[in-house]
């Protein structure tokens, strides 16, 4: 989900669920302020507000849409979810619906033997290679679906994550020279 892409005038855009790349202020290392369109503007309001510190931090700010914070792994637990109650629901009937791509000898061949020849395995490997993309495929598709969804909800219900992610600090003294690590 990380694809960096040439922004206006040469600024550097880092797609990160739908951000730019911003920086941000500390002087503990802990915990970041403000957001800052450059580097220079977060490590100038730093020393202005820090003054009593030793050192000051300047780091890249990354505020993420929802839609980062699904994967395929929550949307493999939600159908699961839903097979299981359904089966609570229904019984027998209902067990195994949304566990996997339906499997049928026409795809999937009995699993080898050691008296299968070469041939036979690859031909199982093949077809085993070819079920498992298709159920990359189809969770990917929904995942996709979800995240149109999610990033739509939260956008009109104001629930866009407010916080940011801070990557690469680096230190800085109090004369703004990048201090040794």
């Amino acid at each position: 989900m990380e694809n960096i892409k040439g922004g206006k005038n040469g600024e550097r855009l880092l797609w990160r669920g739908g951000t730019k790349m911003e920086y941000s202020n500390s002087d503990n290392e802990e915990m970041f302020h403000g957001r800052f369109a450059t580097h220079e503007e977060a490590l100038t309001d730093a020393l202005s507000n820090y003054a009593d510190a030793d050192f000051v931090y300047v780091a890249e700010a990354y505020q993420r849409t929802i839609g980062h914070y699904l994967n395929i792994h929550h949307i493999e637990s939600l159908l699961e979810s839903m097979a299981e109650s359904a089966e609570e629901e229904c019984g027998e009937m209902a067990e195994d619906w949304l566990m996997e791509p339906v499997c049928t000898e026409k795809n999937i061949p009995d699993r080898p033997t050691f008296r299968t020849s070469a041939e036979e395995r690859a031909e199982y490997q093949v077809r085993i290679d070819a079920w498992r993309k298709e159920k990359a495929d189809r969770l990917a598709f929904l995942l996709d679906g979800f995240r149109i969804v999610l990033e739509t909800w939260a956008t009109d219900a104001g629930e866009q994550p407010r916080f940011w992610q801070v990557e690469n600090a680096k230190c800085y003294d109090m004369n703004g020279q990048l201090a040794p690590q």
